[in-house]
């Protein structure tokens, strides 16, 4: 869902920053993490340049460190990418993207 709350009413499915907050804490360290919304600052400008990102969304990459966001929601950035904490975030936007994690190593 859209977070925080859209203004688009009934038909979007939206949550609030707390309830996304909630939903993102069984989210394991270092998984990868796919997101309707983008993080707050990062892929989340608007034609308008309004900023339409999560702080939950944000704050769970600052503290669990994903492998990999991936978001759409902001049409604008579509295909767009950046790095926030070590994790590189990526909006797929509607076409979709190819994205190849680096080696780190492990199994």
């Amino acid at each position: 869902g859209g977070v925080p709350v859209t203004p688009f009413g009934d038909w979007s499915f939206d949550l609030s920053e707390e309830q996304a907050a909630k939903l993102l804490e069984v989210c394991p360290d270092h998984a990868v993490l796919v997101s309707h919304s983008p993080p707050k600052g990062l892929l989340d400008r608007s034609s308008s340049g309004q900023s339409l990102g999560s702080t939950a969304v944000r704050d769970l990459i600052l503290q669990k460190k994903p492998l990999l966001v991936v978001s759409g929601h902001v049409h604008a950035s579509a295909g767009k990418s950046a790095t926030l904490n070590g994790t590189p975030i990526v909006n797929a936007g509607p076409a979709g993207m190819i994205w190849e994690l680096p080696d780190r190593g492990g199994s």
